[in-house]
């Protein structure tokens, strides 16, 4: 295996414990919470979600409508910008599946409707950390726009 390869296994198994850990604070934060109050927080995960959702897709917008720069033409032969695009769409990805599922829990009932908030929520968050990277990664690229 490669180093590259181990760095990015830890980092993926990382964001699965710490979604995980966000899941197991939410299961117990929620208990004995009535159903409005679960459909008014599995409302709020499908709005954020989309939101995010809404924004990673303006920046793909923003970075295809960039590519006559000489620093894109240059990502796109190493191959940078396969990777970039690639990461900006699976963040996107996971917001999609977060708002989705959240969007179900909202028609759900009872122990099912905790459920998929608490399933939801872990998703979000996994998808909040994966923006991290992708946003990090998109903002190396601009500043260096004009270098």
């Amino acid at each position: 295996m490669t180093k590259k390869y181990e760095s990015t296994k830890c980092w993926s198994c990382l964001r699965v414990v710490l979604s995980s850990t966000v899941a197991w604070i939410v299961f117990f934060a929620i208990e004995g919470f009535e159903k409005a109050k679960i459909t008014s927080l599995l409302g709020a995960v499908a709005t954020n979600s989309v939101t995010i959702m809404s924004i990673m897709i303006a920046a793909l917008a923003i970075l295809i409508s960039i590519s006559g720069s000489k620093l894109i033409k240059e990502m796109s032969k190493t191959g940078h910008m396969k990777v970039l695009i690639d990461s900006l769409s699976f963040t996107a990805l996971a917001f999609f599946v977060s708002a989705i599922v959240a969007g179900v829990g909202l028609f759900s009932t009872g122990v099912t409707s905790r459920t998929i908030l608490v399933f939801s929520s872990s998703l979000l968050f996994y998808a909040l950390l994966l923006l991290l990277i992708a946003g990090y990664r998109l903002y190396q690229t601009l500043i260096h726009l004009h270098k």
